[in-house]
C-alpha cells in the first residue's frame, strides 16, 4: 500500500489521544457532502522519544513552510516541543490516522456547518464571512478548514482525552489537523511518504 493524495483530495491527521474516536470522526466527516477517500494507520518508524518528537517536529514543518512562507522557524520549533508536552502527543503510540477526503458538495456542508456553528457556538453571520474571506483571499479552501474546525469542536470533550494544560477546549488541536492550503497537504504527504514507515488500512 501506498500513501497517495487523489485529485482534488484534502489530506488530514488524526493524532493518537484521540485514537479510540478515529473511527467516529471518519464516520463524521464522511456525510454531509464530504466523502473519505483512504484512511490509514500510519505508524513512522521512531526508535525513541526523541525521534518521534522529531517526526512530529518535520510534519508540521513539512507545510508550514508552505502555508506561511514567513514563518519563523526557530519559534515554530519551540511551539512545537509544547503542543507535544501539552498536547500528550509523547504519551500516546507512536502512529496516527492519515486519510484523505474529498469535498462533494460544497454548498451542502458549508450550510451545515456555518448552522451548527451559529446555534452550539454563538458565531455571528459576519464572523463566519470574515474567517471565509480570509481564507479565500490566501487563496485556501475554505471547506477544508472549516471541517477541521467543526470535527474539534464535535470530539474535544471526548472523556477519554488527557487533561490539558490551558483546559480541555484550548487542547482541541491536538484532534484533527490539516494543512491550510493544498499545497501544503502535498507537501506533508510527500514527507509522510519519504519518512520510513509501515501502513495498516482502515476500513471506512
Amino acid at each position: 500500500m501506498n500513501l497517495m493524495l487523489p485529485d482534488d483530495c484534502c489530506l488530514g491527521i488524526l493524532w493518537g489521544p484521540i485514537f479510540h474516536r478515529w473511527t467516529d470522526i471518519l464516520n463524521d466527516v464522511n456525510k454531509d457532502g464530504i466523502s473519505v477517500i483512504t484512511a490509514y494507520e500510519y505508524s513512522p518508524k521512531c526508535e525513541n522519544e526523541d525521534s518521534w518528537n522529531r517526526f512530529i517536529i518535520d510534519c508540521y514543518l513539512s507545510h508550514e513552510k508552505i502555508d506561511n512562507p514567513n514563518v519563523d522557524i526557530e519559534s515554530k520549533i519551540q511551539k512545537i516541543h509544547k503542543k507535544i508536552k501539552w498536547e500528550h502527543l509523547d504519551k500516546f503510540n507512536r502512529s496516527l490516522c492519515v486519510f484523505t477526503f474529498r469535498v462533494e458538495d460544497s454548498k451542502k456542508i458549508t450550510s451545515v456547518i456555518m448552522k451548527e456553528l451559529m446555534v452550539d457556538w454563538g458565531y455571528t453571520h459576519q464572523r463566519i464571512e470574515e474567517n471565509r474571506a480570509n481564507l479565500e483571499s490566501k487563496g485556501h479552501p475554505y471547506e477544508m478548514n472549516i471541517i477541521k474546525d467543526i470535527v474539534r469542536k464535535r470530539f474535544h470533550g471526548d472523556k477519554k482525552l488527557p487533561e490539558y494544560v490551558e483546559g480541555q477546549y484550548a487542547g482541541r488541536k491536538r484532534i484533527m489537523h490539516t494543512p491550510v492550503s493544498l499545497e501544503g497537504c502535498t507537501s506533508l504527504l510527500e514527507f509522510l511518504t519519504l519518512h520510513p514507515h509501515t501502513l495498516e488500512k482502515i476500513a471506512i
